[in-house]
């Protein structure tokens, strides 16, 4: 009588823990696939977001959207401080030679 009592219970345990470990895979695949539609609406979100504001609005600083006329100004300015920096970069190389 011990010894069925013994299998029975050890049997039991099994089952249970054969079980939560089932319930454990099942949950895990559930909070996946809600994290991956989660990444998905976040995606989708920030593409209607950008194809709302335009591809061709540029952002200043403040995050304020600049117009057509502004933003190629901005464009400008900005290709001649970069140009301005590397002609100096190139001129400093010049003047003190190769750094080995």
């Amino acid at each position: 009588m011990l010894d069925f009592l013994r299998a029975l219970v050890g049997d039991t345990l099994s089952f249970v823990a054969y079980a939560a470990l089932f319930a454990g895979v099942y949950k895990l695949f559930q909070v996946s696939t809600a994290l991956d539609e989660i990444k998905e609406l976040l995606k989708s979100q920030r593409h209607d977001e950008f194809l709302a504001r335009g591809p061709a609005s540029i952002a200043t600083a403040s995050g304020e959207a600049l117009s057509d006329e502004a933003a190629a100004e901005y464009a400008k300015n900005l290709l001649r401080a970069v140009n301005e920096e590397a002609q100096h970069a190139a001129a400093d190389r010049v003047t003190t030679g190769p750094s080995d």
